[in-house]
């Protein structure tokens, strides 16, 4: 029965797999050319190693590149990627509240063509995901304060993001709470500043000099630490019959994040996660309703 569903799975998403692989080509000729590092992470990772490219029933590609390449990436894309292809980032997408950068297909009648292949709507278009890896100064005592502030900030996170009627009453209970918070210590007023309080209280700085990383793990708040020997040298891994760069220590990397990786989750969990019925946001624009789609 899994074999059926990985099969289905592969036959279904396989325009948005051809789709996502134009927009990273491009990606990568930029950082060929300019010897950006970058690496694949999370579950394209997994896909390199388990699957030799993409997890059967999985709708995005994720790579992660250091801070000062990361940065150094931004700045000449822009005029280096192809007219169909756009930078999507905090600083240039009104709209856009993510700590981390996409390079999206903008030309409408090629995303929709898509989507009618593949038959459900793209949350954001057809994009890779871009996370840059900040050097972090590593204490027992500084994390905890970090992970404190960041909660704190989670708290006021729920009250920027919505009346307090909108939610259940645990959420009211952590709404009240951020508002108290917000009014005590932050005075943030909408989700620019909620963004850019995150990354104040995580920093922005480059892993040379740092023993530790930093790295955005969701949408905005939550972070994973690591050594920085755990990205090094990058191992080459296969994906698409494509010669890829994984973190150096991947296999440290994803244990330390999924466990056993090798294995396959349960049928239920093997399911596409970036898709939602009749909602169809500008991927130009980012994000431009209450759902989060990240």
């Amino acid at each position: 029965m899994s074999e059926v569903v990985e099969e289905n799975a592969q036959k279904s998403l396989v325009p948005m797999w051809d789709a996502i692989l134009d927009v990273y080509k491009e990606f990568a000729k930029i950082c060929v050319r300019h010897n950006f590092r970058f690496y694949f992470i999370d579950g394209s990772a997994i896909g390199a190693v388990r699957h030799q490219g993409f997890i059967p029933w999985d709708d995005d590609l994720d790579v992660a590149m250091p801070r000062e390449d990361y940065e150094a990436f931004l700045k000449v894309a822009p005029r280096e990627l192809p007219r169909h292809l756009s930078v999507v980032t905090l600083d240039n997408t009104p709209g856009y509240y993510v700590l981390y950068g996409k390079v999206q297909e903008t030309r409408r009648d090629v995303v929709e063509a898509v989507e009618k292949k593949v038959g459900y709507t793209l949350s954001n278009g057809i994009y890779i995901d871009i996370f840059p890896i900040d050097g972090y100064d590593y204490s027992r005592l500084r994390l905890a304060m970090t992970r404190a502030k960041v909660f704190v900030l989670t708290l006021v996170d729920r009250y920027v993001s919505g009346p307090f009627g909108k939610y259940s009453w645990r959420g009211k209970v952590a709404w009240v709470f951020g508002f108290l918070a917000n009014i005590i210590f932050f005075k943030i007023q909408n989700q620019v500043q909620m963004a850019r309080a995150y990354e104040l209280c995580y920093g922005k700085r480059n892993c040379s000099g740092h023993e530790w990383t930093s790295r955005v793990q969701n949408w905005r708040n939550r972070r994973v630490f690591f050594p920085k020997e755990i990205w090094g040298a990058a191992k080459t891994g296969r994906f698409c019959g494509l010669d890829v760069p994984l973190p150096e220590k991947y296999d440290t990397y994803l244990s330390s994040i999924y466990g056993d990786y090798m294995k396959l989750p349960p049928e239920e969990k093997r399911k596409t996660t970036h898709s939602y019925d009749g909602l169809h946001l500008p991927w130009w624009l980012g994000p431009t309703t209450d759902k989060k789609p990240y």
